[in-house]
């Protein structure tokens, strides 16, 4: 059976050792659960594109995956987003017979103020990565 690309990433970003001594466990898809402390991972796949073979039969997922690492600190998030990249900028792997690969593409950082007049917030940094499946 195939693994689909959210199977891949979460597979290659929960078996990260140096992700996991930050995040321990708090790795999810879409949206942070409530139950979730910081820092926490989201990570969440947008556009995918199918490739066909000359034959026609599909060959490849091409799919953009957003890695977002929240936490209550500058160093938390930089700490997790090196994680994160070594996990996947560039790495080939096979997942229950699924070949993958992914590249970084870019990344973004964020802060939101807080709402109850505390002096921090939370910082953000997202990267996001081409993320290729054969099929």
């Amino acid at each position: 059976m195939s693994s689909t690309v959210e199977e891949c990433v979460y597979s290659a970003l929960s078996s990260s050792i140096a992700l996991a001594a930050v995040v321990s466990t708090r790795i999810s898809p879409e949206a942070r659960p409530a139950s979730y402390g910081l820092p926490a991972v989201v990570y969440t796949v947008g556009s995918s594109t199918m490739t066909r073979q000359l034959t026609g039969r599909a060959g490849m997922e091409l799919a953009d995956v957003s890695v977002t690492v929240l936490s209550e600190t500058v160093a938390g998030v930089e700490v997790a987003a090196e994680a994160i990249r070594v996990a996947l900028d560039s790495v080939s792997a096979t997942l229950d017979g699924t070949d993958y690969s992914s590249q970084l593409t870019d990344e973004d950082s964020a802060h939101e103020m807080p709402i109850d007049g505390d002096d921090f917030g939370i910082y953000e940094k997202s990267l996001n990565f081409r993320v290729y499946r054969t099929l």
